[in-house]
């Protein structure tokens, strides 16, 4: 079973005190459903999350899959807790 690489090994990168996200090119979720699967890939299977992400009024938007190998998957518990973290913290101070 081939590996799907770490070439981004799934990093967290804090903004810059003071940024914001344009949202010129972005949707705007108002919720989210995450869900477990596994994915077959090169024959394999892999471990994958399944976002389902809800405009402002409760409809759902095409899911997004996030589809890593087994210790890159391990790795998004303490990706996803440092950017909620982080944006928490960063709201806060824009308050």
């Amino acid at each position: 079973m081939s590996r799907l690489g770490n070439s981004m090994d799934l990093p967290f990168e804090n903004n810059p005190t003071g940024t914001s996200v344009p949202l010129d090119d972005a949707l705007i979720s108002g919720g989210v459903v995450v869900m477990a699967a596994v994915v077959p890939v090169d024959g394999g299977p892999k471990p994958a999350l399944v976002f389902r992400f809800s405009d402002p009024h409760g409809r759902f938007y095409p899911p997004m899959v996030l589809v890593a190998d087994d210790d890159q998957m391990a790795k998004t518990t303490d990706l996803v807790s440092k950017a909620v973290r982080a944006a928490r913290a960063a709201a806060k101070g824009a308050a």
